[in-house]
């Protein structure tokens, strides 16, 4: 038995292989050749089989790369060095390298294809990511045998023509897949998504008539030419009038929303050996103006900056702070300023402190706070969800669920769906040592939205994805802003903006500064969905809706 059974693997590798040389002719170009522009990038697919399988690599993507040249006249990239180079840059999270190297190819399209074997059967794996963002297209194939790897790729190809290059495919096609195999010809890598998001049906979807929330008037800025990193919103110069203040790579922009819409007031450097975390606006010093809190690092160090402004020019009140910042509130609802340290093998350590303010203006650390283990400073807020006298800890997971826990550190509720996702991290992604990069949540926000007299919950909901086999490589399918609010046992979705196709950056909801208690819900959107590096745009826009309660029946 065990002759034949290696006798049919050989036969079939035997067959397989001249097959694969046979279907190379076709207008593929390597990788170390001069390459035109409006290319396809092809990285050598990851194979995980039982038994070594060396032919399959090169094969495969010989293969894929040749029907999808055919199908659509593009050129065709997947041999030489540099594609190899490419695939272990990516593997090991080298992203500036990855990028010039990918910019160099000057492609517009890569394609990432994996084969893994499990529970008797194969799954043929294939992510597509354009230039042109929106997020990355995923096809799969599950086959019972190797011999059936060619004639799938040939469907597949023939599906990532029609729905990512809009050609069409011929009426008659015959499924070489058995249906029996519950296989799709067309799926995403994490197909229960459809399900969840329909677990919120009875939240108020924002520019709906249902619901106890409705939009007033929806406002976007034109263009900004930078990659905004974070934004907030406050009175920064004491005049009475909010001011949108956003982090970009190396700069601090300031806009005013007036007369109907955006205009940017002042554009400042910052210095360009940090990196950019978060920006916090907060009067701590209690001067009635909000001070700017820059959370940053130094290589793996914590450096944070801290900035005022007078209304014509940015006051430098400390830099090189070695903790990382965030605001907070103290149990009777006055603001504090939190930080945390740094660590020696790993970005962030485990201390945490409330931050004081010397009689020399400079920051220093405070009493100690105690903090769950496993959140760091983006991952939590302290708030007194149900008006009770006692702050409950609100804090963001590392698999981007949400909880609620007591004061004694008891598990109240936990979210199933996720929330908080970002791109940002601390550390450095290129390295392979345990924890040396930690991921950055989006803001939490603690308001009375429905004027209750309790606070609620704002959070991003950026769907994030990752690439199966290359855990580091994350895009995000979409975004949505939702309000939650606790009812003693659980966290109800408020409401929740429309989902858009975009990535949120950052958003803050302050008073509408109108009659009633209309709120005014502002948010950066990105055009770039993808994971980190590669192809990130470097345009954002500043949304705003104005949004109100509706009148009840005994309020008209």
């Amino acid at each position: 038995m065990k002759r034949y059974k290696k006798f049919t693997t050989n036969l079939r590798q035997t067959l397989l292989y001249p097959l694969l040389i046979l279907l190379l002719a076709a207008p593929i170009v390597s990788a170390d050749d001069d390459t035109p522009p409006g290319t396809m990038v092809f990285l050598p697919f990851s194979i995980q089989t039982q038994t070594i399988q060396p032919h399959l690599q090169k094969g495969l993507t010989n293969v894929l790369a040749t029907r999808m040249s055919k199908r659509t006249g593009l050129i065709a990239i997947q041999r030489g060095k540099t594609a190899t180079k490419l695939s272990t840059l990516l593997e090991e999270g080298d992203q500036e390298s990855f990028r010039k190297m990918l910019n160099e190819m000057k492609g517009e399209y890569l394609f990432l294809g994996s084969l893994e074997e499990g529970n008797n059967q194969f799954e043929i794996m294939i992510y597509v990511f354009s230039k042109k963002g929106g997020g990355a297209a995923s096809f799969a194939r599950t086959i019972s045998s190797l011999d059936m790897a060619i004639p799938s790729l040939n469907e597949l190809s023939g599906e990532i023509a029609e729905k990512v290059f809009n050609q069409k495919q011929p009426e008659q096609k015959t499924t070489l897949v058995n249906k029996q195999e519950g296989t799709s010809g067309f799926q995403t890598a994490h197909p229960d998504r459809a399900y969840r998001e329909g677990l919120y049906g009875a939240a108020t979807i924002l520019d709906l008539d249902e619901g106890f929330f409705k939009i007033q008037s929806t406002r976007r800025s034109q263009k900004i030419s930078r990659l905004v990193k974070a934004m907030d919103i406050g009175d920064i110069d004491g005049d009475g009038k909010d001011e949108i203040v956003l982090l970009a790579h190396g700069r601090l922009i300031l806009y005013h929303f007036s007369s109907d819409h955006f205009q940017e007031q002042a554009d400042y450097p910052l210095p360009s050996h940090l990196n950019l975390h978060n920006i916090y606006l907060a009067d701590i010093d209690g001067d009635h103006r909000m001070e700017i809190y820059i959370s940053a690092s130094n290589g793996d160090n914590p450096a944070s900056q801290v900035y005022g402004w007078d209304g014509s020019k940015l006051l430098s009140r400390q830099t090189n702070v070695p903790f990382y910042l965030r605001p907070g509130l103290k149990k009777n609802g006055s603001p504090r300023l939190l930080g945390q340290i740094g660590g020696l093998e790993v970005p962030v350590g485990t201390s945490f402190y409330e931050m004081v303010i010397t009689t020399a203006g400079k920051l220093e650390k405070g009493e100690k706070i105690a903090i769950p283990k496993g959140f760091n400073l983006s991952d939590f807020i302290f708030l007194d969800l149900d008006s009770d006298g006692t702050q409950e800890f609100i804090g963001l997971t590392r698999k981007n669920r949400l909880q609620v826990m007591s004061q004694d550190g008891t598990l109240l509720w936990e979210s199933d769906a996720g929330y908080g996702a970002s791109k940002d991290f601390l550390g450095t992604l290129s390295s392979n040592r345990m924890g040396s990069i930690a991921y950055i949540h989006t803001r939490l926000i603690g308001r009375d939205m429905d004027g209750d007299g309790s606070p609620e919950i704002l959070i991003g909901r950026n769907r994030l994805t990752t690439v199966k086999y290359l855990k580091r490589l994350r895009y995000f399918e979409g975004s949505s802003i939702a309000a939650l609010k606790w009812d003693g046992s659980q966290m109800l979705t408020l409401w929740e903006t429309h989902k858009i196709p975009g990535y949120t950056t950052d958003y803050q909801v302050v008073p509408g500064g109108g009659a009633g208690d209309d709120l005014n819900l502002y948010f950066i959107e990105s055009d770039s969905s993808y994971p980190l590096f590669f192809w990130e745009s470097n345009s954002s826009t500043i949304n705003r809706f104005t949004m109100g309660r509706k009148q009840t029946s005994s309020e008209k």
